[in-house]
């Protein structure tokens, strides 16, 4: 028996020739995949793993704007979630730079001092277009915490966006000896400006 036979064969032609059947399938999965994801961050605000998943999902249904809108009105009901959020913001602050920045305006009036907060929100601004905006928030992230190569990686970025060659080597140059193993994408980045070591 082969599928012309079964029909299958007819029934898959007629799903891909109007759109329904197989891709159907897979959106319903989708939203129930979302729907699960929304109810275990609403059933668990704190959780940050549940809030990383959440962003996954929404992101690759094309929903992220509903994933931080959901992580706002989260920590408008409970703000101490603001630490939970996090890797819902690291996530999606490249696909959604300014609706990222709204949601870490909320987190910073909650620890406006948190460098990490500081650093995403510089970052969000750079993803935005904006990076003369972003380099304040980078270099304030980056000088609170030295140790921290990424910190320097992304004031190094939207430095060298703005043409300031020269601060994108110091600041590519301190990401590659602030830690123990060197920094592979700020070596990249000395490298092609011809920086040096």
């Amino acid at each position: 028996m082969n599928l012309t036979q079964l029909g299958e064969h007819d029934r898959a032609r007629e799903a891909w020739r109007t759109g329904d059947g197989l891709t159907a399938n897979g959106s319903i999965n989708y939203t129930q995949a979302a729907a699960e994801a929304l109810q275990r961050v609403r059933a668990d605000g704190s959780s940050a793993s549940a809030w990383e998943h959440f962003a996954r999902i929404m992101e690759r249904e094309g929903r992220a704007s509903e994933a931080i809108g959901e992580a706002r009105a989260m920590l408008t009901a409970s703000p101490e979630v603001h630490t939970s959020i996090v890797p819902l913001v690291e996530y999606l602050v490249s696909h959604c730079p300014g609706e990222t920045q709204a949601l870490l305006s909320d987190m910073l009036g909650h620890a406006p001092a948190e460098a990490h907060y500081v650093h995403l929100y510089g970052i969000s601004l750079r993803k935005g277009g904006a990076d003369l905006e972003a380099i304040p928030h980078l270099r304030a992230s980056a000088e609170a915490v030295p140790a921290n190569a990424n910190y320097w990686y992304g004031l190094g970025r939207a430095l060298e966006d703005t043409g300031d060659i020269a601060g994108a080597c110091d600041a590519f140059r301190r990401a590659v000896h602030c830690q123990s193993t060197p920094h592979r994408k700020a070596e990249e980045r000395l490298s092609v400006l011809e920086c040096g070591t």
